[in-house]
């Protein structure tokens, strides 16, 4: 079945499950990276996923189609992150996952530095306001444009646009030691 994604949303709409579920194949990835971007924990970030399917399921019927299905889905997802981090602010923890190398072509300084950069970005985008991660995720890990990214934050692309300034400034700043290659001891 190659329908479009208004197809499958007009089908589920009329209770067909199985359109709906070839649209959580189309974009549960796409969500899974968006919710674990913003709280790079696995196991949270499968959870998010999960109810944001659940909750679109439940609203499919007030989706009228005046932005993409998958605007739709990742607006639902970051409020769910959202909720999240209000919910977990004071225990919130950050768990790093480990990236899969192939480490016969690299050295162990090579692996060490790689690993060290990638801990520094992670740590880097964690430690933004969750506005600011939340716009820097959808922009530059996700591609989408500011107007994608202003439905799904509920902003106005002039706000989407001083919050991506705002991350790349604070990104370049706490970043900056790793650039120059100074040591981060």
């Amino acid at each position: 079945m190659n329908l479009s994604d208004e197809e499958l949303v007009k089908l589920s709409q009329k209770g067909d499950l199985k359109a709906f579920g070839i649209l959580v194949e189309r974009y549960q990835k796409k969500v899974f990276m968006v919710a674990y971007g913003l709280v790079h924990d696995v196991d949270e970030a499968q959870d998010l996923t999960q109810e944001s399917f659940i909750r679109a399921y439940h609203a499919i019927e007030t989706f009228h189609g005046a932005a993409r299905f998958y605007t739709w889905i990742y607006r639902i997802t970051v409020n769910l992150c959202m909720d999240h981090f209000r919910k977990q602010a004071a225990e919130r923890t950050h768990v790093a996952a480990e990236q899969s190398m192939d480490l016969d072509s690299l050295t162990p300084d090579s692996v060490a530095a790689q690993h060290e950069m990638s801990q520094a970005v992670h740590q880097a985008i964690q430690a933004l306001p969750v506005d600011q991660r939340t716009v820097i995720i959808l922009r530059e890990l996700e591609g989408l444009s500011y107007k994608e990214i202003a439905r799904i934050t509920d902003s106005s692309i002039g706000t989407v646009m001083s919050r991506l300034f705002y991350a790349r400034k604070r990104l370049r700043e706490l970043l900056k030691p790793y650039v120059r290659g100074e040591s981060h001891e």
